[in-house]
C-alpha cells in the first residue's frame, strides 16, 4: 500500500506502542509539522493481522514483499528523477 503523508491522519489505526521510544507514524508527521516541517513523501507498508513479539512474518506478508520492495525502488527512482 502507498499512501501520502499528508493522508495519514484519516486513515491512521489507533494501536498501543510496545515501547515509549515508539509514536504512531500519524503522531509522528503532526510533530514534525508542528515543528516546522513542510515537506512531503509517502508511506509504504503491508497490512498485519498480528504484531505479537518473536513472531516471524507471515506467509501472506512474506509473499507481499517483493511487491512492496519494488514500489519503494520505484518511488526512490522517480525522487532521484525529479
Amino acid at each position: 500500500m502507498r499512501q501520502p503523508l499528508t493522508d495519514l491522519d484519516d486513515i491512521a489505526v489507533s494501536w498501543v506502542p510496545l515501547s515509549g521510544h515508539q509514536l504512531p507514524l500519524a503522531t509522528t508527521v503532526a510533530l514534525a509539522r508542528a515543528l516546522g516541517w513542510h515537506g512531503h513523501g509517502s508511506f509504504f507498508g503491508i497490512a498485519a493481522r498480528s504484531f505479537e513479539l518473536g513472531e516471524g512474518l507471515s506467509e501472506p506478508v512474506a509473499a507481499a514483499m517483493p511487491a512492496l520492495i519494488a514500489a519503494v525502488e520505484h518511488e526512490i527512482t522517480a525522487l532521484a528523477g525529479s
